[in-house]
């Protein structure tokens, strides 16, 4: 049972860094340079939208290695 938990928790961890990560490759080129902040500010789009969409496609990509790991984890 603690071994069930333990790989539940590293897990989690995984999960929520990976949405992290996900969330800085989305939100920092768009704050880092003055044309891509001049650019984005002009735009419709706003940095919550960006950020949901990062995070679905981290959700997804991750979900889909576990499913489709080889070792059966």
């Amino acid at each position: 049972m603690i071994h069930t938990i333990w790989n539940w928790i590293q897990f989690n961890f995984w999960l929520g860094l990976a949405c992290l990560v996900a969330g800085f490759v989305v939100a920092l080129p768009l704050l880092l340079t003055k044309s891509s902040r001049k650019s984005f500010f002009r735009s419709s789009y706003d940095i919550e939208t960006l950020g949901a969409i990062a995070l679905l496609i981290a959700i997804v990509v991750i979900s889909l290695y576990n499913h489709l790991d080889p070792s059966g984890a």
